[in-house]
């Protein structure tokens, strides 16, 4: 339903717009090509195909054992949550060491293709100082070329390079928190639930970034000309969206083992926090903890917070508050600012126009996820937006969900800014659905069963069936991956395990080799999808697969259609493929 502007709503619309005032919101569907192929056939998208085979990981031969099993452990925590993606890397590099020392850190670099087109690492290779001078997380690298040049060859790698201090209870600064005095080092407790915090972050970047496929992931290298190209992520959800690391923590750190000893409750416990020296700052934190749980209520309560901070800088009220976690303002007057267009660029950008460096766009990357939440769910702010937006891109899926344009979207979220009197309310105060569930994350977002681009749920039965369906292995489910590999690995000749091997649901009722070589071999001419008289695996196998992962129109048929096939249209060959399919 469309909403109806109020006189008030109407000048909030023009407000947000402020020096953007011709700007026309852009909403452009996806068109697949050659690389998004790819990325599918590679399950680039699926929660559930990342693991040691196709996940990087190398350190310095400084970090110890026990440090690489924290690094494992925060990761398997965080993957239970969120899934296992592939191509996600990491490594623990020594800026100070040797050569030597970070050797298995430069051979992931070079693995993953990272910095390929740089002219002196090509003729040299990495050094500790290159690795210096490119260190970023989250980075990332696609060895093959760009997604036009690399076309079907095109692969995408996400990339964090952590710092052995990271680990070590020497490091004398954390992040950007400023350096200490010497002799004198930041809380272990504070290191230790950093790096939780951070690997949380920056894999959540990795699983935002696995769901955007070959679309352009934000607006920095965004190609305006080419719409259909970017999936058009704001800033402010990009990073916003990561910032609920203490949700998680809350219900999971105390099953990590090397996190124990922050826990008064467990029988190992050795009085660690009676021990802190808290004359030693702590920032980004309260004071005097006597758990890592009193830490994780702290942010929690900053996050909860953050409809008072928006509110109260928008309307400069008397008991304003300056931040919350990583949103700050300073001293800057942010009355009368509006939220708009603009801010899908990072704060700080001068493509955002007039007044660029103002800290005041803290204010949507400290509310706007919530104000998503608000409007809609919880699910839908952090799982349903990333399922949608390949295909719809971010104010698609935004539109499809909340019903606003990106116009409404600011306006509204403007308005409810200013809806209360910020100098009346309390700090804790927050419209119903905008603070943190008391529930565990992953019963509130159920992020594993993401309906991810490419995958197929369908419902039983097609009243309109032949007799034969596409469905193979008679799971009620016609699928890309299972169902459509099967058959093109059946049209190229595979039998026995090869032909089933992965490509069979779980609650597969044909599972069988021999069961599913046969049902494929009396199939006949059935597969013969083009119409051409023959069944060949890059013709009738690669429009099946197409079909499945959700293709349509000419990147449908393009170069699989046989020489004098009968159904040679994009229609005509989803009209045969749909006969054949449960209904959706």
């Amino acid at each position: 339903m469309k909403i109806y502007l109020s006189v008030f709503f109407t000048l909030l619309v023009t407000a947000a717009l402020g020096a953007n005032a011709a700007y026309e919101p852009v909403v452009a569907t996806a068109v697949p090509n050659a690389a998004t192929q790819r990325m599918l056939l590679d399950r680039h998208n699926d929660p559930s195909f990342g693991g040691k085979t196709n996940q990087g990981f190398a350190a310095t031969t400084l970090l110890t054992k026990e440090d690489v099993e924290r690094y494992r452990a925060n990761m398997a925590s965080i993957q239970s949550v969120f899934g296992a993606y592939q191509n996600w890397n990491a490594v623990v590099f020594d800026p100070d060491g040797t050569d030597q020392e970070n050797e298995a850190v430069f051979a992931v670099l070079t693995d993953i293709g990272y910095r390929k087109e740089d002219e002196d690492i090509q003729a040299n290779g990495w050094t500790t100082a290159k690795a210096r001078a490119f260190s970023s997380c989250l980075t990332g690298s696609a060895p093959n070329g760009g997604v036009l040049t690399a076309g079907a060859n095109y692969v995408e790698h996400s990339l964090c390079i952590l710092w052995l201090s990271q680990f070590t209870e020497e490091q004398d600064y954390f992040e950007q928190f400023p350096a200490l005095p010497e002799g004198q080092f930041y809380h272990r407790w504070l290191i230790d639930f950093g790096l939780l915090d951070s690997l949380y972050h920056e894999y959540f970047h990795h699983y935002q970034k696995a769901h955007t496929l070959d679309r352009v992931f934000g607006f920095d290298n965004a190609d305006f000309n080419h719409p259909e190209q970017n999936a058009y992520l704001p800033w402010w959800w990009i990073e916003g969206a990561g910032q609920f690391g203490s949700w998680f923590a809350r219900d999971y750190w105390k099953s990590i083992d090397h996190l124990r000893y922050l826990n008064p409750d467990d029988p190992t416990y050795a009085g660690y926090w009676e021990s802190v020296d808290w004359g030693t700052p702590a920032p980004n934190a309260g004071e005097k903890y006597n758990s890592l749980d009193d830490h994780i209520t702290w942010s929690i309560d900053q996050l909860n917070s953050t409809f008072f901070f928006a509110a109260s800088q928008v309307q400069n009220t008397p008991n304003k508050i300056g931040g919350v976690l990583n949103a700050g303002v300073n001293d800057e007057n942010c009355e009368g600012w509006m939220a708009g267009p603009s801010d899908g660029w990072y704060q700080g950008d001068p493509r955002r126009g007039q007044g660029f460096e103002s800290n005041c766009p803290s204010i949507i990357f400290a509310a706007g996820t919530q104000f998503i939440a608000y409007k809609s769910s919880w699910q839908v702010a952090l799982r349903d937006i990333p399922a949608d937006y390949y295909e719809l891109g971010f104010w698609g899926a935004i539109e499809k969900h909340l019903g606003l344009t990106e116009l409404e979207f600011y306006a509204e979220f403007n308005a409810l800014l200013r809806s209360v009197d910020a100098s009346t309310i309390s700090k804790n105060y927050a419209p119903p659905g905008w603070k943190i569930p008391d529930a565990d994350i992953a019963d509130v977002v159920d992020f594993p069963s993401i309906r991810y681009y490419g995958k197929k749920t369908v419902a039983p039965s097609n009243p309109g069936m032949t007799t034969f369906s596409f469905d193979v292995d008679e799971s009620l489910d016609a699928e890309p991956l299972t169902d459509g590999l099967l058959v093109i690995r059946h049209l190229f000749g595979f039998s026995g395990d090869a032909l089933i091997s992965g490509a069979v649901s779980g609650d597969a009722g044909r599972g069988d080799s021999g069961a599913i070589a046969g049902y494929l071999a009396d199939a006949g001419l059935e597969l013969d999808i083009d119409g051409d008289g023959e069944s060949k695996p890059l013709t009738d196998g690669l429009l099946l697969i197409r079909y499945l992962f959700g293709f349509s129109g000419d990147s449908l048929i393009s170069g699989a259609i046989g020489s004098g096939a009968e159904r040679d249209t994009a229609e005509e060959v989803e009209a045969y493929i749909q006969e054949r399919v449960p209904v959706q």
